[in-house]
């Protein structure tokens, strides 16, 4: 079900996503979650969203921040405050944790998350993104 979330989720944001293997890598993952954290909201068993979260190290800050490296809520429930909710968790997940804050980014294309972040008082700072594969 996860698995599926997170295809629907790539999906969305237009980038490509292969179920090969994803289950067993979660199931492998979860044996340790140190620096790690996901959390989701159902509504009776069906999983409607999630955030996952991981530790991070700012050499400029000499510390720690987390990174939300995805936030999704399926479209039937958005504008419900499921992301709120989800958003909230993590704040707290970063104080628990002794972080300085949370970071994330998303693609310029996805104005409903741009909206969102902004009435949560977000603050938006532009960079490129690379990624290279080794």
């Amino acid at each position: 079900m996860f698995v599926d979330m997170c295809e629907s989720h790539a999906i969305y944001e237009k980038a490509s996503f292969s179920k090969i293997d994803k289950e067993e890598k979660f199931d492998k993952l979860l044996e340790n979650t140190s620096n790690w954290q996901v959390f989701v909201v159902e509504v009776g068993r069906q999983l409607i969203g999630y955030c996952s979260l991981v530790k991070q190290f700012s050499t400029w800050e000499a510390g720690y921040y987390m990174y939300l490296d995805c936030l999704f809520v399926k479209e039937e429930y958005r504008g419900r405050k499921v992301g709120a909710l989800l958003m909230d968790r993590a704040k707290d997940y970063v104080i628990e944790n002794d972080c300085s804050e949370l970071q994330w980014q998303t693609p310029e294309c996805n104005k409903g998350a741009i909206r969102f972040y902004d009435r949560l008082g977000a603050i938006s700072k532009t960079k490129e993104r690379f990624s290279w594969g080794v």
